[in-house]
C-alpha cells in the first residue's frame, strides 16, 4: 500500500508541475500583452507612419466601472477616444444615467438633444483617456 501511495503522489506531483509550468507561460504571455496594451502602442500590427490610439470601449460605464461590453478599440483619429455621457430629463431637471465609451473618427456635436434625454460628447487624444474624461 505505501508503494501505491508514492506512485499516486509522484503522478500528482508531475501533473501539478506540468500545470504550474503552463500557468507560468500563460501568466507571462498575459502580463506581456497587458504591458504592451497599457504602456505602449501595440506595434506588432500597426504601420509605423500613422499614429494610433488605444481607447476603452464600454456600453455602460458609471463611476469608473464598466458594467457591460468591456473591450478596447483602435482609432486612427487624432482625438479618437470618445466618452458619451447620457442624461435623462423631465420638468424636474436632468439626471446622469451612464456613459458609453468608444472610438470615433469624428467626435460629433458636444451636446445632442433627443426627446427625454441628451448626450454630452467629449473626445481626447491619449491612450485610454476616455475613461478619465467620462462624466461618470
Amino acid at each position: 500500500m505505501p508503494s501505491g501511495h508514492c506512485t499516486i503522489k509522484f503522478l500528482h506531483s508531475t501533473v501539478s508541475n506540468q500545470i504550474r509550468h503552463k500557468m507560468n507561460k500563460l501568466f507571462l504571455l498575459s502580463f506581456s500583452l497587458l504591458c504592451l496594451l497599457n504602456y505602449g502602442e501595440p506595434e506588432f500590427f500597426m504601420d509605423k507612419e500613422e499614429n494610433f490610439l488605444l481607447c476603452a470601449v464600454c456600453e455602460r460605464f458609471r463611476r469608473g466601472v464598466c458594467y457591460e461590453g468591456n473591450n478596447f478599440c483602435i482609432s486612427k483619429s487624432e482625438k479618437g477616444c470618445r466618452s458619451q455621457s447620457y442624461y435623462s430629463y423631465s420638468e424636474n431637471g436632468g439626471e446622469y444615467t451612464h456613459s458609453v465609451l468608444d472610438c470615433a473618427e469624428i467626435c460629433g456635436k458636444s451636446i445632442q438633444r433627443y426627446p427625454g434625454k441628451y448626450v454630452l460628447n467629449r473626445c481626447c487624444g491619449e491612450n485610454n483617456c476616455n475613461k478619465k474624461i467620462s462624466l461618470a
